[in-house]
């Protein structure tokens, strides 16, 4: 099973009051963690908004708690780079997610099909296992002590909202909890680019999400000269509609700073600095963009802005209420099957990944091609986790070279080590086949995989397809038959805890297979019975694994579901 960290605790909202209700954060006091992620960028150039808004977090610690620190994401190493701020993991860390190049897209450029599902494998894989420097090094950004979650806010603007939905997806589904997440105008590049970029969802296991939006109408979609895009609500959020629109019509024809879409991280910049004059790309104009000059709103639900223990819930939506979603799991390597089409290379080349090896499509069926033209090609990195045992992939030699061999290399997205973890001739040609590698110890966690033709002036040709991480089956869990109560004993008590679970409503017991005293492969009247009878009345032992701890030997559908009192 994947170590599940110990996340904030889901906090319950009390019936409506009035237009809202409230819940008390617990978190304001331990040290967190926020990520902020821009949107689409024109010429892929990093913009300045992230390094105001994130020195200004940095700038408004909470009481008792030291400056925060603001790290930059480098896209081709992987590593953070410290911008500002104290160094002092007890302080919020602030990191910024630069995924500039492989947003930038243009009408008829569709080589950025699926970037944002893969830049969120690369954040999600950076947050798991950074290369944190400066006196930060070997700290966690998910962790302020072991077992000890941070708390998690994380903040986007357009399409980095969709980057933020995936990335969270997979940290919910590890195991991990996310404190809250707020939305900028969240505007995915959808259907009329057809970058597939996915939904703008609020998932189950996010305490409090907010949304701040605007639409005048004039979205790029819908034929304006320039790309002022309309926002959207989400489900599941506390959705704000902030209207942005006094400058007019011109605004969507005139310089970018008079955009409505770009307006809307600034106004969230002016409710973290309340004096801000500029979000360091545009001015911040206070007139009637707030309510209150930006007191009370925006930043001031989060950890640091002193109003978590005001989050609206209820008819406004924002904490665990209707609209959200329960996240599934991802594929294990995005764009491993190459989905997104021949010459499209989302996950296999923006950040820390690339090279020469060509995707082409046959019959239909895109898959990477390796040959001379071009002998290699690297995934961006992504995280393995304890439960993965083998790489696995599909391969077709085409053409035969008996000299050549495919090298699989693992490297590590922190060292840069690299592991040769298979060599397969290429001596023979074959139609498609699987190729099933074991995994070594040692190449889990943030990793990058190298597919190389070996010597790469080889005449062979060979293709490859669904990648993909394989997991074997959990272990059997040990448990002592008879100990019904896990209290690593056995006797008159565990009859009577099996009566009552069994008829009188009592607590559920944590291993089934350890109530199932004769091995019949069910749970009723009969096994307390067995029991007494065996303790009492000089009846057969119980069947193994008892009186030692071990695994049930034979087959049934009971298991366990907690703890068994076993190693």
């Amino acid at each position: 099973m994947p170590k599940v960290h110990l996340g904030l605790m889901a906090l319950l909202c009390a019936a409506p009051l009035s237009a809202f209700t409230s819940f008390t954060s617990v978190a304001n006091a331990q040290p967190g963690t926020t990520v902020i992620t821009h949107g689409y960028q024109l010429d892929a150039t990093f913009p300045q908004w992230l390094v105001t808004m994130g020195t200004a977090i940095a700038n408004s610690p909470a009481p008792g708690t030291p400056t925060g620190t603001v790290l930059r994401h480098d896209p081709a190493s992987g590593a953070w780079n410290q911008l500002f701020g104290s160094g002092d993991p007890a302080g919020e860390i602030i990191v910024l997610f630069d995924w500039a190049e492989s947003s930038a897209w243009a009408p008829g450029d569709n080589t950025r099909v699926g970037t944002a599902d893969a830049a969120a494998d690369v954040l999600y894989t950076a947050l798991r296992d950074p290369n944190i420097p400066g006196v930060l090094n070997g700290e966690s950004l998910l962790e302020s002590s072991p077992g000890v979650a941070r708390p998690l806010h994380f903040i986007s603007h357009s399409r980095g909202t969709t980057v933020h939905t995936a990335a969270v997806r997979r940290l919910i589904v590890a195991g991990f909890t996310v404190d809250h997440v707020t939305t900028l105008d969240p505007h995915p590049i959808g259907p009329s680019a057809n970058l597939l970029d996915p939904d703008p969802i609020t998932w189950e296991g996010v305490t409090f999400a907010d949304n701040y939006w605007r639409a005048d109408g004039c979205d790029f979609d819908f034929g304006c000269l320039s790309f002022d895009f309309d926002g959207e609500e989400i489900p599941g959020a506390r959705n704000i509609d902030l209207g942005l629109d006094a400058f007019g019509f011109i605004d969507n024809r005139l310089a970018p700073c008079t955009l409505e879409h770009l307006l809307v991280h600034g106004w969230y910049h002016g409710t973290i600095d309340l004096v801000a004059a500029s979000d360091g790309d545009c001015t911040i104009s206070r007139g009637n963009w707030y309510t209150n000059g930006g007191n009370g709103e925006g930043y001031f639900y989060s950890r640091l802005g002193g109003g978590s223990s005001m989050r609206p819930c209820g008819p406004t939506g924002g904490c665990a209420d209707a609209g959200r979603t329960s996240p599934a799991p991802t594929p294990s390597i995005a764009n491993g099957d190459f989905e997104y089409g021949a010459g499209h290379e989302a996950g296999w080349r923006w950040h820390d990944g690339g090279g020469s090896g060509a995707i082409v499509a046959d019959a239909g069926n895109p898959h990477l091609r390796l040959s001379s033209a071009g002998a290699s090609r690297t995934h961006n990195s992504f995280f393995i986790d304890d439960t993965a045992t083998t790489l696995d992939f599909n391969l077709r030699v085409t053409t035969a070279d008996p000299a050549a061999t495919l090298e699989v290399v693992i490297i590590d997205a922190i060292s840069g080590l690299e592991s040769t973890i298979a060599s397969r001739p290429l001596a023979t040609a074959t139609s498609w086949e699987p190729e099933n590698i074991t995994l070594p110890p040692g190449t889990h966690g943030a990793t990058r995989l190298s597919l190389r033709l070996s010597p790469t002036s080889s005449t062979a040709v060979v293709d490859l397809d669904d990648f993909a991480l394989g997991s074997s089956p959990p272990p059997a869990p040990q448990f002592r038959r008879g100990d019904c109560n896990a209290d690593q004993l056995e006797n008159l008590a565990d009859a009577i805890f099996a009566l009552t679970a069994t008829f009188a409503g009592g607590q559920t017991p944590a291993c089934f297979s350890a109530c199932d005293m004769n091995d019949d492969g069910g749970f009723d009247i009969s096994d307390p019975i067995t029991l007494l009878t065996t303790l009492f009345s000089g009846g057969a032992p119980l069947p193994p694994p008892n009186p030692d701890c071990g695994i049930d030997p034979t087959a049934d559908t009971l298991g366990c579901l907690g703890g068994t009192g076993c190693p």
